[in-house]
């Protein structure tokens, strides 16, 4: 896992990161939501979602590196919303 630096951190209220799953996989996607938006040293903005570390230690990281969207909450399907909210 790098160190990744960033010039600023904002809430991602109401934002998702939807991907589509591989066959096999429950579900037709896999949706994260959002804890917040950073703006990285080189100006991409990236989303970051909580995970919890070996210790279970909450922290913020990307989501996964598989093609996916960010989309608000009005942008996602029923089923994904329902989704989202058991996670």
């Amino acid at each position: 896992m790098s160190n990744t630096s960033y010039k600023q951190i904002i809430p991602a209220t109401d934002w998702y990161f939807r991907h589509d799953n591989v066959s096999g996989v429950a579900g037709k996607s896999t949706v994260y939501q959002l804890a917040a938006w950073a703006l990285k040293e080189n100006s991409e903005v990236v989303g970051l979602v909580t995970v919890r570390d070996d210790n279970g230690r909450p922290k913020l990281v990307t989501p996964p590196p598989v093609p996916g969207d960010y989309l608000h909450k009005e942008q996602l399907t029923d089923d994904e919303k329902e989704w989202a909210k058991r996670r």
